[in-house]
Parts: structure tokens; sequence; C-alpha cells
């Protein structure tokens, strides 16, 4: 697969790649000519240049090899992600730093977030909407998918909603009315 195909030019040199992932460069080399799955750019030098995706995938072969599985399994596993097989593993998903983003410019949190998933950060948006239920039917009605339905939580209303591309993202309004639901909760347990 090349860089292009791997959703972005490569960037990455593979001495910066195994810096991220804790690897060796040499582990990099043999899992491209045995495997096959992730073949990075060529510079016309010759060097090695990694997309932000191949690292990306790169870092979940690694996380699975740490969890046990053999490197030709973990490659194997990724082959099924790619063409929408497999589904990802529960430890697998926040093996990496979670960043929640509260962000009011839609733009500047989806810069955000694409530049602290290059640098490795499992990321989740949140943001204020006007109706919390209507942006979960909206979320599903293009294609996404309502992850928690809409609720009523102490000042807001919200919901858990995925993009497409499988991005999270928190959606709330703020609900003063809302603000002793969490106390009623909290004495209901207390006189127990």
């Amino acid at each position: 697969m090349s860089a292009q195909s791997g959703g972005g030019r490569g960037i990455y040199s593979i001495g910066a790649v195994a810096r991220m992932l804790d690897l060796p460069a040499a582990t990099l080399r043999n899992w491209e000519e045995r495997y096959e799955t992730i073949v990075p750019y060529r510079s016309p030098g010759g060097h090695r240049l990694y997309s932000r995706d191949q690292v990306e995938e790169l870092r979940l072969v690694a996380n699975e090899v740490a969890r046990g599985l053999s490197a030709a399994d973990a490659h194997r596993l990724l082959a099924e992600r790619r063409s929408g097989g497999g589904a990802e593993s529960e430890q697998g998903a926040h093996a990496r730093p979670l960043v929640l983003l509260a962000e009011r410019d839609p733009a500047a949190a989806e810069f955000e977030r694409f530049f602290l998933r290059s640098e490795g950060y499992d990321v989740r948006l949140t943001f204020a909407v006007d109706d919390a239920d209507a942006a979960a039917a909206r979320a599903a009605e293009l294609g996404g998918k309502v992850v928690v339905a809409p609720f009523d939580a102490p000042w807001v209303r919200t919901t858990v909603i995925a993009d497409p591309q499988g991005a999270t993202f928190i959606a709330s309004k703020f609900v003063p009315e809302n603000k002793d639901l969490g106390s009623q909760a909290d004495s209901t347990v207390g006189a127990a």
C-alpha cells in the first residue's frame, strides 16, 4: 500500500516512527518486507516516509503484539479491519492517552483533533448545540450513528454521536433546569 492510498502523504521518517512507537527501526523494516501490509512511500533518495494513517496502523499492530498477538496475527487483524471485518479491541481502543476537546469553532476543533491524533492521542470532541436530540437525529441522517442516546444530566442534555469515519463527539445543550439532577440522585442514595 502506498502512502497516498494510506490516507495522506508520507511525512514521517522511519526513525521518527520508531521513536513514536518505541520500536526498533529494524522491526518496522522487517514487518514491511515480511507482511507487505504497511508499505511506506519512498523519497527520491530511497528513504521510507510514513503517512499519519500508516503510523496509526503501525500503532495498532504494535499494541496487538504487546498484548500477546504474534506479528503475523496482528497484521492479519489490521487487514481485516481495513476491509471492515474486525471490531476494535476494548483494550486497544484505549491504549493511547485520551484528550477531550471542548471547542466552539468546529473547524478549529477538527484541526486540533487531527493534530493531536497525529501525535498519538485518542481524541474526543465536545461541542454545544441548540438541541441534543436534533443533533443525534441529524447525525443518524448523515450516515453517522448515535453512540449514546440523548439523556439529561446535571446542567445539560447531552448525546454521544459518531461520524461515518468513526470520530466520536459529545453534543451538549446547557439546560439550567437540570442543575439539581445530580443532587437528587445523591440525596436518594444518602437516604437509603
